[in-house]
């Protein structure tokens, strides 16, 4: 864990790739946890208070903001309720030739592309379907996304930001559009043979950026960071 800012009222650290944000199991190492060690060693003899705001899925790796007061996780929670919390991800896919073609076209022309789905989540196997607007139980989902850089390795880098949050939802869209994250292993990242095909071995999908109303004063906070992981390093030197 890495403290990013903190005030009086809240706490924004890094959480990497692996670390769940929350568990129920006992003497698990969560991010949680570990922000409330960190503010249990601040204050001796205090019982510290942390509201997770954001949470991120335990393969991802960003910014993840928590509440020190009660006061400032309600306020922090009705931004995020009312969509006033933006939340920015970078994410490296792959493509396919017909993808390619259409991404190398949205770069030139610097071009925001919006992705509208129709989400199902299934809780027996925790993952999310895209699936006919009407169906049952569905949830409508949406992100826009802007081609950051294409190395020409089959590879791009994308900026998200996302519109609303759903479960699992930018690693559902992006693979339904054909644009699956590398090392997604549970929407079928569909690796190509050859030359710089090989396998990421973790998500390539990072909460980069978190903008929101500090809740003290009002004032906007922009807290950003240049992912760590393997497969963000070519394009971050």
């Amino acid at each position: 864990m890495k403290i990013l800012q903190e005030t009086d009222s809240y706490i924004a650290v890094y959480k990497p790739a692996g670390m769940a944000v929350e568990s129920r199991a006992l003497g698990r190492r969560t991010l949680e946890n570990e922000m409330m060690k960190y503010l249990a060693s601040k204050n001796p003899g205090r019982q510290p208070y942390v509201a997770v705001i954001n949470r991120l899925d335990q393969p991802v790796e960003g910014i993840v903001l928590a509440a020190k007061t009660q006061k400032a996780a309600a306020k922090l929670s009705e931004q995020l309720q009312a969509h006033r919390i933006r939340k920015h991800y970078l994410a490296v896919v792959r493509m396919t030739e017909k993808t390619a073609e259409q991404l190398s076209t949205a770069k030139e022309q610097n071009k925001e592309i919006l992705l509208t789905d129709y989400l199902l989540k299934d809780g027996k196997t925790n993952t999310t379907a895209v699936v006919a607007k009407g169906t049952a139980g569905c949830r409508r989902a949406e992100l826009v996304y802007r081609v950051r850089e294409m190395p020409g390795d089959g590879r791009c880098l994308l900026g998200i930001n996302l519109l609303t949050g759903r479960h699992h939802q930018i690693r559902v869209q992006l693979a339904n559009a054909g644009l699956p994250i590398v090392g997604d292993r549970k929407y079928g990242e569909a690796v190509p043979e050859g030359e710089g095909a090989s396998r990421g071995k973790t998500l390539a999908l990072c909460a980069s950026e978190l903008v929101f109303s500090d809740p003290d004063n009002g004032n906007e906070i922009a807290i950003g960071i240049i992912p760590e992981g393997e497969e963000f390093s070519s394009f971050f030197v």
